[in-house]
């Protein structure tokens, strides 16, 4: 059972929903052949899952509150202001809810979940 005292198998299981989630994505884009007008966007998802990793395991509990947050937003910009039709890169915007779900309860995963939408 995951537990908020062991932060580092929260982490291993925050950080792997992240991987397999951007491999759908991922492998999303490719199967419908899309990749050429969602590169950048891609590649942009995937530079906020690896920071968002990277910080998660650097930064002190109390600020990590925000990050899923942040991520949640920063992700539904960039999808959100993309050229190309990004519904393939959407299933992403269900990581940052899922993992402030995990670390930090239901009004978290409440919080996060409509600062995506917005």
């Amino acid at each position: 059972m995951l537990s908020a005292h062991q932060p580092g198998n929260v982490w291993r299981v925050t950080t792997a929903a992240r991987v397999f989630v951007l491999a759908l994505a991922l492998g999303r884009v490719l199967s419908a052949g899309e990749l050429r007008g969602l590169l950048v966007t891609a590649l942009a998802v995937t530079l906020v899952a690896a920071v968002t990793c990277i910080l998660e395991r650097e930064v002190p509990d109390r600020l990590i509150v925000w990050m899923p947050l942040v991520e949640g937003v920063l992700v539904s910009a960039l999808l959100s202001t993309s050229q190309a039709d990004a519904e393939y890169l959407f299933v992403y915007l269900a990581v940052p809810a899922m993992v402030a779900g995990l670390r930090h309860g239901w009004v978290q995963l409440f919080n996060t979940t409509l600062a995506c939408a917005l």
